[in-house]
């Protein structure tokens, strides 16, 4: 089979499982800019191919970075829960509560903000909240804290996205601030070749003003690809991924990522999700166990 020839190619590290999902991440919003669009990978690279040729990353890195990142969580909702916490806080001092009903109403708000999910408005219209299919169990690929809220996790990483560094995506680093105060933030882990935590470096980056830098974009579109390519454990915190090397449109590259179509596999991995803390409340995707090249 004839390959075309690419108009968008990114470097990747294929022992970096975190660089493989944002490859399917990109790919997915490239078919939505670009209906059609096929993606492939070599040993090094990770091809796109468009109807059109002069369609390139730069114009698709700039449309990510600039469409609207919307929460779930409705805004009737938030109305309602920033109510029920501020009358809260009024009857703390009295020594009083808020009626029971209202308690476990503002707890369910809270629950229901802290576990949404998010879209990527026009021109890409997705929702992005992979975590809550129990259908085939995609928490198991959940790297955060119950209590953390990945929707504004999220829209800090991509406020951090630079559109400009289409030459070496997965490379770009920088240190994700929150918008409201500038304080450092910690990424969601899925890039495999970084040391996140105090637990990872042998020391607390905070205690002497070091802030951490992250791959945001290895970040940000692995968080988008694993909505579609997400895949199921194999065995306790093990993962099995499936690479290709021919032209695939995206629905046929998923299926092929979770190995449901072994004619147009050419590679294979697996990785592990590790914890990152004593408590195994954070953990992190390590570096693929295993790669297994069948090509020539």
């Amino acid at each position: 089979m004839n390959k075309p020839n690419p108009n968008i190619v990114v470097p990747v590290d294929l022992t970096n499982p975190g660089q493989f999902f944002a490859c399917c991440g990109l790919l997915e919003l490239a078919d939505r800019l670009w209906p059609g669009a096929e993606g492939w990978f070599t040993q090094t690279q990770f091809c796109i191919g468009t109807a059109d040729p002069g369609k390139v990353l730069d114009e698709l890195l700039q449309k990510i970075f600039s469409c609207p990142l919307k929460s779930t969580f409705s805004t009737a909702d938030c109305v309602r829960l920033q109510a029920l916490v501020k009358r809260e806080s009024v009857l703390r001092p009295f020594g009083k509560v808020l009626p029971k009903s209202e308690r476990t109403e503002r707890k369910r708000l809270g629950s229901l903000r802290t576990a949404s999910g998010f879209t990527l408005g026009y021109p890409f219209n997705i929702r992005v909240d992979w975590w809550l299919d129990d259908t085939w169990g995609g928490g198991e690929l959940k790297t955060w804290a119950g209590k953390q809220k990945v929707a504004e996790i999220a829209k800090e990483i991509k406020h951090s996205l630079k559109p400009e560094v289409a030459a070496d995506l997965f490379a770009f680093e920088t240190v994700i601030r929150r918008q409201s105060d500038g304080a450092p933030m910690a990424p969601l882990s899925f890039d495999s070749g970084r040391a996140g935590t105090a637990q990872d470096i042998g020391y607390s980056p905070d205690k002497i003003g070091q802030a951490l830098t992250a791959h945001v974009w290895t970040e940000f579109l692995c968080l988008i690809g694993l909505q579609r390519f997400a895949i199921e454990p194999v065995a306790d915190r093990l993962f099995s991924l499936s690479m290709w090397s021919v032209p695939l449109p995206v629905v046929c590259a998923a299926a092929a990522a979770k190995g449901k179509i072994p004619s147009v596999v050419t590679a294979l991995a697996k990785f592990r999700l590790a914890a990152r803390d004593t408590g195994n409340r954070y953990k992190a995707f390590t570096d693929n166990v295993s790669l297994i090249w069948r090509l020539p």
